[in-house]
């Protein structure tokens, strides 16, 4: 029984993250113009869905029903994490750092979207808990 619980738990995860890689190819795929509108950079990071921390309607409010049923999702409020991603690509980021990268739906975004500003960006990651599984997926 727990070879397929957990082969059932990779197939969810990989299925949330796989709106990650949808996000990044829509990031890679935009116009500046696309990429510059908040409201369509909140709708892609929506795409994504939310780590289903709890209390989930606590913590994302009018947001909640975003959350993914796996281990899979970011951890920021959309419409703040899209106005913190445009504010930085103002700056034409050369180096990127998360610490806390978790499951990396955070990082992939962040870094797909900042290196569209610097195709130089150099992005690094750590956490202490090996849960970025699908690291490989996200060639960036």
């Amino acid at each position: 029984m727990a070879p397929k619980a957990s082969l059932e738990f990779y197939e969810n995860d990989r299925a949330d993250f796989e709106k990650v890689l949808a996000a990044i190819r829509a990031i890679q795929t935009a116009s500046l113009d696309e990429l510059r509108d908040i409201a369509w950079l909140v709708e892609v990071i929506r795409s994504v869905g939310l780590y289903p921390m709890h209390p989930v309607d606590e913590l994302f409010a009018d947001e909640a029903h975003l959350a993914n049923s796996s281990g899979q999702g970011l951890m920021q409020i959309p419409l703040e994490f899209a106005k913190f991603l445009r504010f930085m690509a103002d700056y034409r980021i050369e180096s990127y750092l998360e610490i806390g990268t978790y499951n990396g739906g955070t990082a992939c975004v962040a870094t797909a979207y900042l290196h569209r500003f610097n195709p130089n960006l150099r992005a690094t990651t750590i956490d202490v808990w090996p849960w970025f599984i699908f690291y490989s997926s996200c060639a960036i």
